[in-house]
């Protein structure tokens, strides 16, 4: 098995660093890692930033992509000898997994407006105390959530769980 990074060439400066991963004739996947260089930075050969004053991302990017390439082989063998499936998704969903990235189904987990959401969508599955929630305090529910949406747009910013604290 091995793991090789490559650059494809674009219009634009900066170009994305995607991974390949492949083990003989059974397995050859490929994805974006979600970094981005300058294609003048990029060494091919050594599938890393060249060592230059202009690559100020380059310690940055070079250890991530050192670190993922053992998060794959890793997680290759875990996978591999659990007798998981192994397909075309599965090193796309390693490279989040490492990068922790949420997909939108997930994203209530990571920001307080995607969890209100989800608890009033949810709001008739669960009770309070043995009872169902009453209308009124299911619009009190929507009415916090429009004035939490309002302050978002009114700082431009969507605001996750990390951002928010109580004062004692």
């Amino acid at each position: 098995m091995k793991v090789k990074f490559f650059t494809v060439k674009s219009k634009s400066e900066r170009t994305s660093i995607y991974i390949r991963f492949w083990d003989s004739n059974r397995i050859d996947l490929k994805t974006k890692t979600g970094l981005t260089v300058n294609q003048s930075d990029w060494n091919q050969k050594r599938q890393e930033v060249k060592n230059n004053i202009s690559a100020t991302d380059r310690d940055f990017n070079n250890t991530k992509l050192r670190e993922l390439k053992n998060f794959v082989l890793e997680k290759y063998n875990i996978d591999y000898n659990s007798n998981n499936l192994i397909n075309e998704n599965w090193l796309k969903t390693k490279v989040n997994e490492y990068f922790d990235r949420k997909d939108e189904s997930e994203f209530f987990k990571v920001y307080l407006s995607d969890w209100i959401q989800k608890f009033i969508d949810e709001v008739n599955d669960r009770n309070s105390k043995g009872s169902k929630y009453s209308p009124v305090r299911i619009q009190r529910f929507k009415v916090v959530q429009n004035k939490f949406k309002i302050f978002e747009e009114n700082t431009n910013k969507k605001f996750n769980f990390c951002e928010i604290y109580y004062k004692l």
